[in-house]
């Protein structure tokens, strides 16, 4: 049957399928991979998921997801589609272990959501008529997920960038573009006023390809501002510079997000046209021309000017914009039952002062209870009934006021208090309770509210912390 060479394995690209009887299933013969098939009475599907999977496996995922979404609203129970669909959004294309002899799935664009959870892989499952259907893809979708699993474990190591620097590294003639001459000058110029800023060539040298992508995409969520070097089309319309560009774009047009359309800005020379460059909401981005000899003067006192603006707006204790991740089982700080390391404890006093906060008014009002239940106990016998309803209000209102107050106090004592140790004798201490999450420093409270991630730096260090229902982390920012 001719239609059977127009269907592609998803794991290796093969056409040479074997049809398993009585089901939906085939079998790569190239790799032994299992595969759902696809309606073959359908020749526009057949050639959609074709189209599909070449965008996919050319890193060009926006395009592969919208191909898949639209395969998906002609036909619903098309499964593959909701296989590929999945496999676009994860970025994972598959590559050939020279070790293990084997296909192993790569992630070329990391989606922290976790994949079994996905809409795509639930609808994929939904709709298969078999458990033999669903196990095609489970097995696929476990090792996404310990993949996924392995690049958060790496982004805790990998540091922040303040400019990310996309660019085509080789000409058609495998020579050092003329982007990556252009890339490199802005890199030195920035660099040389203190910016931390990636650059492929220089950030991933020495680095294994299993590391790219952790490195690549800790600094697209990070970096403030974008700089797309392209000389011609072609090396803007590249796999791995589209994949770079389109990610940022998508944090542009991210309301949450703190980078915006100014936070975007390309840099072309005269062979190339500006206006073939990628547009935000249909709006142009700021464009530099690197014919002009001080073009790179000028984008670095920009986003000099700029970063200097943020940074003496930002407080020394501030809500993170986005979550960060982190390992659950790297935690650095720890909750302290014990001594502390030395006797020197800085936080005691703020502890003491905040339980006398509660105790002190606590025995007054008791105080005062006692001395109108004795005044009371004088009126009892006495035809003075206004008198007496007024003594009863007031101790019936302080005990109310009372009980308030221990159950204040109750509550603090239920709040887990934390210690992280910046030095031998310097606690800081975070507390983290019913009403509000509290961090001090001795006597100075810093911070207090609600925020479930907070950033803050200390002694030229900057630390993170995250809270969700369940558990706490603090981890420091390496920089």
């Amino acid at each position: 049957m001719e239609l059977e060479k127009n269907i592609r394995c998803n794991v290796c690209g093969g056409s040479d399928i074997e049809f398993l009887p009585h089901s939906r299933i085939g079998r790569c013969k190239s790799c032994g991979a299992l595969l759902t098939l696809p309606d073959f009475e359908d020749h526009e599907i057949l050639s959609l998921l074709n189209q599909a999977y070449l965008q996919r496996t050319t890193y060009k995922f926006d395009e592969a997801i919208a191909t898949y979404n639209y395969i998906i609203e002609k036909n619903p129970n098309e499964i593959s589609a909701y296989e590929g669909l999945l496999l676009s959004k994860y970025g994972i294309v598959y590559e050939y272990d020279e070790e293990k002899k084997i296909n192993v799935p790569t992630c070329r664009r990391y989606n922290p959501k976790n994949v079994l959870e996905d809409e795509s892989y639930i609808s994929y499952l939904s709709y298969c008529k078999s458990e033999e259907e669903k196990d095609v893809f489970r097995q696929q979708a476990n090792q996404i997920s310990y993949l996924q699993k392995e690049i958060t474990n790496q982004l805790i190591n990998e540091k922040d960038y303040d400019v990310f620097i996309s660019f085509k590294a080789k000409d058609e003639n495998g020579k050092t573009s003329r982007d990556a001459e252009i890339a490199r000058e802005l890199y030195d110029v920035l660099t040389d006023k203190g910016l931390k800023v990636f650059m492929s060539e220089v950030t991933l040298k020495n680095r294994i390809s299993q590391e790219f992508e952790p490195i690549i995409f800790r600094a697209l969520h990070s970096a403030r501002y974008f700089i797309l070097v392209g000389t011609n089309k072609e090396n803007v319309d590249s796999n791995w510079v589209r994949n770079e560009w389109s990610r940022f774009i998508d944090r542009v047009k991210d309301p949450t997000d703190e980078v915006t359309i100014h936070s975007f800005i390309c840099v072309y020379d005269d062979n190339m046209d500006p206006n073939l460059f990628p547009r935000i909401n249909h709006k142009q981005i700021q464009c530099v021309d690197a014919s002009d000899l001080s073009y790179k003067y000028n984008i670095c006192d920009y986003i000099c000017r700029e970063v200097d603006a943020s940074n003496k707006e930002k407080p020394v204790f501030a809500q993170k914009g986005s979550k960060q991740l982190l390992c659950k089982e790297e935690i650095s700080m720890t909750r302290r039952k014990t001594k502390y390391i030395s006797n020197n404890d800085p936080i005691s006093p703020a502890r003491k002062g905040k339980a006398l906060a509660f105790i002190i008014p606590f025995i007054f009002i008791g105080f005062i209870i006692g001395a109108l239940a004795i005044t009371l106990g004088q009126f009892i016998s006495v035809e003075l009934t206004s008198i007496r309803t007024l003594l009863i209000s007031l101790i019936i209102a302080f005990a109310i006021l009372d009980a308030g107050l221990f159950t204040l106090f109750i509550l603090t004592l239920m709040s887990d208090d934390y210690y992280l140790n910046i030095s031998k004798e310097e606690v800081i201490h975070v507390s983290f309770g019913i009403f509000s999450n509290k961090m001090s420093f001795g006597n100075n409270l810093f911070y207090s509210g609600k925020n479930k991630v907070i950033e803050f730096n200390y002694q030229n260090k900057s630390y993170i912390i995250e809270i969700d229902d369940k558990n706490v982390s603090l981890s420091t920012i390496v920089e």
